[in-house]
């Protein structure tokens, strides 16, 4: 009996199954990710990730249930039949042995797990929870349910003929995701019409891709005992279910979500919802309940981050319904007797993977000098250069703001303005502090200033503006070349934005520019300078201050101060305006009280006049001017100064990252930017690793290349204004942004690495036949970096399913985002497999390296594209062609070195 189990064993040893089932699982990721745009997650993820198998056509084919399976079978007889085990392949034990892990506790969570909503409105309480996307047709005797029949069961004539009920039902129309509109007159609705019916008809919409979104209806004929019939409507969002009295029993029949019993109660007290100062943006949500189970009761806070977990069922903190008066609480409950395993698999693959580098890689030795030091912050603290002008702003612009949900200095709020307007942080000779003292204060200059950038031809034809070199217009034309729009702006506005052209969705953009510089001339209401002075948290603009109440004998000095600030201005009295601005920017502080951090004010000045990254990227660029003199010239000594070059620019890029965590009080990733910044930086700190191991200059240029590219591209996504921006409530728990964010951007940062040194290995094939000695070291390098880009991404995807079980109550969703991280996470174990099984050569390998580049772009930017999912962040116009142009031009660049290298292979028994 051993025997045969171990031959059918050896059967999945072969190495052709995982490698195609990678291949196939990897094909199944792509094209489900990308039907979610067109179908929604739900539905994709039932045709291609839950099933076992999917029809193309007539052609049945295996979906991703079958294909985990296969690999789970795989990677168990690679366990228990493969070579014996050693220290030497303890790593990769350990590392199935966590893949196990993995696959059997999302095995157990999809027969097993159930997950549901539970919508509570303060004071109501509820023992079961609706399912997010099953109906059911339900009817009841006496408040208790005899019969359910799922909506997916119900067809059009149908008919429910059942011995427990004592009437028939047929299907007259049916809708998944319905509207309701007022029923024709001309139907001619007779008595039988009941209820709704009488009053509404069914329409069906097209689905929605979210399919909790999707209101499904039904008309139904009910036929009783005695031959009668009514016909009613059903809905899960409308009320009015028919009721059928037979022999002292009531009957009740309605469409509603699938309902699952809670071996509790829960009661909503209260809902509190936290916004950041001055926005809309959720800062936190906080449900204080009450738990009854028996004659047990107690009360317990539920928030955003922090579930409660009770007898094998967790309960988060989900939404909530906007609404006036009594606030409904949205909870989402989850029971997954599977939930463990993804945290001991992340630690057991993570402690393989790690064993493993440990164990292949001995020669790596640690830096020989520290890089990662604290030297850049020394030069935030270095004096400002010292203003040109006879006023000084030094203190003007250190007066708190509220914006954008945090308290800042007034200079950030003017760049942020001076950036959306002119698309710069300082105009010509005008600073951002320099800009917005005028705004405030002498708004006849303010209105003739050359500040709104245009540069497109049709907009400026269609405003009859002429074309100037330099491209900037004032306050004024604009304004009076908009008045003769009006009726076509308001055209506009009532269009979907899809389906402007590129002009028109620009003038309706430069209309709201418009807006908010007249706002910032006269009414100032977004100038929020005025602390509250009776509790809360909401700041005042002088516009509205009295309005909500805010004002006070603080406040009335105050407003003294900003009035002799704006009187000494006018008057050019500049010793009396730095008097009076100092004194104002203390009342303020003190004003302030808690919520306003003086060294954090004075740190983000510091950062917005030195401008860390910018002068980053220009010892970057100096790098490689000199890597480029280098191969002019064949000067050795020029790589010493481009790896000095690249450091300081390192140091002063990973300052200005650190500065940004001290003012945010957070970790350094949490948007696209912040993302761009911190891979970059990841980049360019192997790139110098590498370059003090191997001293060949190719480290340095790996930086080079990865800090300019991505600072330019970085440049880009800055250029919205003030870029250290708010967290929403999910993403506001510092432990998973640094760990998941952090480690799947290393991830990022090391795989792109991996790339570029693919790249340079296929150029180095290919036009430097003389010179190949080192060609080994440097595939042994990419193996190296391949395996840590696998550690990162693999720990960073897992440590993110831990974070969304944490949050949202599951591990997996199959979200755009996070199948894009798993297709990185594929693609690498694919490579790395097929060249250990011999399933790929030399030449095959280096190039699935090269093509991670793409890998990484599509899952970095490409996902955000769909616009679908939870993660869909960093949306950005104009984008899908860029990437587009990357990808194209990076495989069609990388093939011809692939094709290239495969005739110089069967030609001369080249490269394997």
């Amino acid at each position: 009996m051993q025997k045969k189990y171990k031959d059918i064993g050896t059967l999945f040893l072969k190495p052709q199954i995982l490698f195609f089932c990678l291949i196939w699982l990897i094909f199944l990721l792509v094209v489900g990710t990308i039907a979610q745009k067109t179908i929604g997650i739900y539905a994709a993820q039932k045709l291609y990730f839950s099933s076992f198998l999917f029809w193309f056509g007539i052609v049945p084919l295996p979906g991703a249930a079958t294909v985990l399976t296969l690999i789970f079978i795989t990677i168990l007889a690679k366990l228990l039949f493969a070579s014996p085990w050693n220290i030497k392949r303890s790593g990769i034990i350990v590392t199935h042995i966590g893949a196990l892990l993995l696959l059997l506790g999302g095995g157990i969570t999809s027969i097993f797990s159930y997950e549901g909503s539970l919508t509570l409105a303060e004071g109501e309480q509820r023992d079961y929870i609706s399912d997010y996307h099953e109906r059911n047709l339900v009817v009841l005797k006496n408040d208790k349910p005899i019969l359910m029949i799922p909506f997916s069961n119900l067809h059009l004539g149908g008919e429910i003929d059942n011995s427990a009920l004592p009437f028939r039902i047929k299907i007259l129309e049916k809708c998944q995701n319905c509207d309701f509109i007022e029923r024709s007159e001309t139907l001619g609705v007779t008595a039988k019409y009941r209820g709704a019916a009488k009053e509404l008809q069914l329409v069906k919409k097209p689905l929605d891709l979210q399919d909790e979104r999707n209101n499904s209806g039904l008309l139904v004929s009910i036929h009783n005992v005695n031959g009668g019939e009514n016909i009613h409507l059903l809905s899960e969002v409308i009320g009015g279910e028919p009721r059928i009295n037979v022999r002292d029993n009531e009957y009740k029949v309605s469409l509603r979500r699938k309902q699952m019993l809670l071996p509790f109660k829960i009661e909503l007290i209260d809902f509190e919802r936290q916004l950041h100062p001055g926005t809309t943006i959720s800062k936190n949500f906080r449900s204080k309940i009450k738990l009854i189970d028996g004659d047990l009761e107690w009360v317990t806070v539920i928030k955003m981050n922090e579930p409660l977990r009770y007898k094998g069922y967790t309960i988060f903190q989900s939404s909530f319904v906007p609404a006036v008066g009594t606030q409904t609480s949205v909870f989402a409950v989850v029971k997954n007797i599977g939930r463990l395993f993804p945290y001991i698999s992340c630690a057991v693959v993570g402690l393989g993977l790690l064993m493993h580098v440990f164990l292949s890689i001995p020669q790596w030795r640690r830096p020989q000098s520290a890089i990662v030091v604290l030297i850049a912050l020394s030069c935030f603290f270095l004096p400002a250069s010292a203003q040109a002008k006879k006023f000084d702003y030094a203190s003007f612009e250190k007066i708190p703001i509220s914006h954008m949900g945090r308290i800042k200095p007034l200079n950030t709020f003017a760049r942020h303005y001076l950036q959306i307007f002119s698309g710069k942080t300082q105009f010509d000779d005008l600073s951002a502090s320099q800009w917005l003292s005028e705004i405030l204060f002498d708004d006849k200059v303010a209105v003739e200033r050359h500040i709104f950038e245009i540069r497109h031809p049709d907009l400026l034809l269609l405003l009859g503006l002429s074309q100037r070199a330099d491209p900037y217009y004032s306050f004024q034309e604009v304004f009076d070349a908009l008045s003769d729009h009006v009726d076509t702006l308001f055209i506009l506005y009532q269009d979907p934005q899809e389906n402007l052209g590129l002009a028109q969705r620009q003038l309706l953009v430069l209309h709201s520019k418009i807006g908010i510089y007249s706002d910032l001339l006269e009414n100032q209401s977004l100038l929020r300078i005025i602390p509250p002075q009776w509790g809360g948290d909401e700041w005042s603009s002088p516009s509205n201050m009295f309005e909500k109440g805010q004002g006070g004998p603080d406040t009335v000095r105050y407003m003294a101060l900003l009035s002799h600030m704006s009187k000494s201005y006018q008057a050019r009295d500049y010793t009396q305006w730095h008097i009076v601005s100092s004194d104002a920017l203390a009342f303020a502080y003190n004003m302030g009280g808690e919520a306003v951090n003086p060294s954090f004010i004075d740190l983000e000045i510091q950062f917005n006049h030195f401008k860390p990254f910018e002068k980053s990227l220009y010892f970057y660029v100096g790098a490689c001017l000199l890597l480029i003199i280098l191969i002019i010239f064949q000067y050795r000594v020029l790589i010493k100064l481009a790896f000095l070059s690249t450091l300081v620019g390192w140091l002063l890029h990973s300052g200005g990252v650190v500065v940004r965590m001290i003012i945010m009080q957070r970790p350094p990733v949490s948007n696209l930017y912040e993302s761009i910044l911190f891979v970059s930086l990841i980049v360019v700190m192997f790139g110098l690793l590498m370059e003090l191991r191997n001293r060949d200059g190719l480290g340095v240029l790996i930086g080079v290349i990865g800090g300019v590219s991505l600072g330019f591209l970085g440049t880009r996504y800055a250029n919205g204004g003030d870029t250290l921006g708010m967290l929403v409530a999910v993403l506001d728990t510092n432990f998973w942004l640094s760990t998941h964010v952090v480690a799947i951007t290393i991830g990022y940062g090391s795989a792109l690495v991996t790339g570029m040194l693919a790249h340079f290995y296929m150029l180095w094939r290919c036009f430097m036949v003389s010179r190949q000695s080192h060609l080994y070291s440097l595939e042994k390098s990419m193996k190296d970096m391949c395996l840590v880009a696998l550690l990162f991404t693999i720990t960073g995807t897992i440590l993110g399913g831990i974070w969304a079980d944490q949050s949202w109550g599951r591990f997996w969703g199959w979200d755009p985002k996070e199948n894009g991280a798993l297709l990185i996470v594929l693609w690498l174990i694919l490579l790395l497999h097929g060249r250990i099984s011999g399933q790929l050569r030399t030449l095959e390998f280096i190039t699935g390296l090269a093509l991670t580049n793409i890998v990484v772009a599509l899952a970095w930017f490409g996902v955000n594209l769909l616009n679908v999912g939870l993660h869909s962040y960093g949306f950005t116009s104009g984008v899908a062609q860029n990437l587009a142009l990357f990808c194209i031009a990076e495989f069609t660049m990388i093939m011809g070195l692939y094709f290239f290298l495969l005739c110089a292979r069967r030609s001369k028994g080249g490269l394997n």
